[in-house]
């Protein structure tokens, strides 16, 4: 398990990808992601993992602060 602060979660995606790619991790939490209900599932999709997201409305500045956590879908 680990935890990450990645901010603009669907800017960093193919690092990610990369990270999970190279490391065997069960669980990874990521806080700051700004995502929120107009970004899909599809655009920050791991294979083999499963996402649970709480992603909270934009704000003024059009920024939304949310979380992620992806799940091995082997243990879901």
């Amino acid at each position: 398990m680990a935890c990450l602060n990645i901010t603009s979660l669907p800017k960093h995606i193919d690092e990610l990808r990369i990270f999970l790619y190279n490391k065997y991790l069960d669980i990874l939490a990521i806080n700051e992601t700004r995502l929120h209900e107009e970004i899909s599932d599809d655009v920050i999709r791991i294979e083999g993992y499963d996402i649970v997201r709480r992603d909270r409305p934009l704000n003024g500045r059009n920024r939304a602060v949310s979380a992620s956590i992806f799940v091995l879908a082997l243990i879901t």
